[in-house]
């Protein structure tokens, strides 16, 4: 006979049950990982068929007969065929054509293998304007021991419209990366990629967010990169770039956004577009937006806005961002490029950027070039603020620049320095121009403001300048310094610079230990000056006491030009010095607005 049971009892049972099953130990289930798109099964097998040389189309791969590709498993196919070896069925693609025949692939099934990793890529690829989702390369937490990363480990041959959207690539052991080719050369256009790369401990080469290494590139136009890149602990000495690394050829109305991060490592280049240019590259209509943040313990030798270094022409780009040092050392630094010692020509470019720097050494800053030598500037414009722990050479345009030529070049200095790179020498910071020797400057003016510790050759056109040319310039700038400094209205130090038809206005500030004038802190016995005239009711305070009126002073360690000449506000603002400065030969096309103010050219 059966015994009913209650339907307390009932209950009660199901949640003993239930309590017993809770107090189970749960086992960690490790998740498979999801392999690779060249595994077997993933990629379409004889896509390319090595006997026939026709894809599993049958198409044979000339320009009037390109391969086809319709599915991800088509592009892995790519891949896979452009790796393996000839036994294997392989080929480098070398004058095929392959064309993308649907407007949207997503990878993100599988850790994608570069295109021509194993060996170098020349074929072309026309993309028809596809958009390639989620190419993950160690981002879905498989190693990958490659060398090379990118979505193309190289391409030698060309690419046409093709998309990238949600990159990650994440790598510790790769030497060349960049977001489309790791390698490269010939012609890309119209390309895009946006996404990330993170690289740590890695035997790093180049790192771009576009192209890593194209030393054999002809031509890049059209194409973007909008890569946040991080970098951590690389100890190689190498290059970054936030468009390219290094590159040859043309960049054709290239762009680069979003940010770059350095932390505890060592650079040879970072830069917001282009690293190293091999002295080569051309660079025309291009944008750089980037924030770069080099931090904690970092060393970067050339450190650009835009350019790092090697740039032989750059015409009509722009660069705009801030970039942040903090607890690091700083070589050279430049709103749009760092280094430039290969005779660059700069024409119609400008800068937008903020420099700030914090618990960091910084040799050589310049709002446009940190370092110049031999190149030519023509009508290029500056608007960058340099705020600075310490500083040795700093122009609101260049830091440091020689045997250099410029010409109707802009600045608009916003310089603050707390102090010297080192105490027992004397820093050098101009509105302009930090540091200028042997230069030809001709129609530049700078106007803005510099506050300067201790210890600096400081000036509103130059900090320090001698044995150039410089004619029909202008400064106007307010200067604040302290102690032990040469502070002028136009130049802080100056020895032997031909200057003629110039002028410079603003009020001007030091301790009384510091050599203060309205024109030239501090001369030495070498005059070549013709015509620079300074204001004589532009305030000059000591000690915070402004000099009685009348007892402004020229040149602040007494030295006497005949050609260095005082006016007063009203005749500067007038055609007193229009006249003047049209009379004195350098150019006769001064002039003044009908609402007053100084003279312009």
């Amino acid at each position: 006979m059966l015994r009913r049971v209650k339907k307390g009892s009932s209950v009660l049972v199901i949640l003993a049950l239930l309590f017993m099953v809770m107090l189970i130990p749960k086992q960690t289930v490790k998740a498979t990982p999801p392999g690779f798109w060249i595994d077997p099964g993933n990629y379409t097998y004889y896509w390319y068929n090595s006997y026939t040389g026709c894809d599993y189309l049958g198409n044979t791969g000339t320009a009037s007969d390109p391969y086809e590709i319709y599915t991800e498993q088509d592009l892995a196919g790519l891949s896979y065929y452009s790796n393996v070896s000839t036994a294997m069925g392989g080929t480098n693609f070398s004058g095929k054509y392959i064309q993308i025949m649907v407007p949207d692939l997503d990878l993100g099934a599988y850790e994608w293998t570069p295109i021509g990793r194993d060996r170098l890529f020349y074929g072309n690829v026309m993309g028809n304007d596809v958009t390639i989702r989620n190419v993950f390369i160690g981002g879905l937490g498989q190693s990958q021991n490659y060398s090379v990363m990118g979505f193309f480990g190289s391409m030698y041959g060309s690419a046409v419209q093709i998309h990238l959207s949600g990159i990650r690539y994440s790598t510790e052991t790769s030497k060349y990366v960049g977001g489309f080719a790791a390698r490269a050369g010939g012609w890309i256009k119209d390309c895009h990629v946006q996404g990330d790369i993170k690289t740590a401990n890695a035997p790093l080469y180049v790192l771009g967010g576009f192209i890593g290494d194209g030393n054999r590139m002809r031509h890049v136009g059209i194409s973007d990169a909008d890569v946040h890149i991080y970098a951590e602990n690389i100890r190689e000495y190498t290059y970054l770039g936030g468009f390219a690394a290094r590159c040859k050829g043309e960049f054709y109305r290239c762009s680069t956004s979003n940010t770059i991060e350095v932390l505890r490592s060592q650079f040879n280049c970072v830069a917001g577009l282009l690293g190293d240019g091999y002295n080569e590259i051309t660079i025309t209509e291009c944008n750089c937006s980037r924030d770069m943040m080099v931090m904690n313990d970092s060393y970067v030798e050339n450190l650009g806005g835009c350019i790092g270094k090697g740039a032989l022409t750059v015409r009509e780009t722009y660069s705009y961002g801030t970039i942040n040092c903090m607890d690091s050392c700083m070589g050279m630094v430049g709103g749009m490029v760092s280094n430039d010692t290969c005779g660059s020509n700069y024409n119609f470019c400008g800068t937008e950027n903020t420099i700030h720097t914090s618990n960091t050494i910084c040799k050589i800053v310049g709002g446009f070039v940190g370092y110049g030598v031999n190149a030519t500037h023509a009508n290029c414009k500056v608007g960058t603020r340099i705020e600075m722990e310490r500083g040795y050479f700093t122009g609101g345009y260049g830091g440091r620049v020689e045997t250099s030529r410029m010409n109707q070049c802009y600045s608009h200095p916003r310089i603050h320095i707390d102090a010297s790179v080192d105490s027992s020498l004397s820093a050098c910071t101009g509105g302009f121009i930090g540091s200028g020797i042997s230069n030809i400057v001709e129609k530049c003016l700078a106007t803005g403001g510099i506050e300067v510790s201790d210890l600096f050759h400081v000036g509103g056109f130059y900090g320090w300048v001698e044995n150039g040319y410089t004619a029909t310039c202008y400064s106007i700038t307010k200067i604040a310094a302290e102690n032990e400094c040469n502070v002028g209205g136009f130049a802080g130090y100056y020895d032997g610079e031909e200057i003629g038809g110039c002028y410079c206005t603003g009020d001007i500030a030091a301790a009384s230990s510091s050599f203060l004038g309205g024109a030239i802190g501090f001369g030495t016995g070498n005059d070549r000056t013709n015509g620079l005239v300074w204001n004589k009711d532009s305030l000059q305070i000591v000690d915070g006491i402004p000099r009685p009126a009348g007892y402004n002073i020229d040149i602040g360690n007494g030295m006497y030009y005949p050609g260095v000449i005082g006016m007063s506000d009203s005749d500067m603002q007038s055609y007193v010095l229009v006249n003047f400065l049209n009379s004195l030969g350098y150019y006769s096309g001064w002039n003044i607005s009908s609402y007053g103010g100084y003279p312009y050219f």
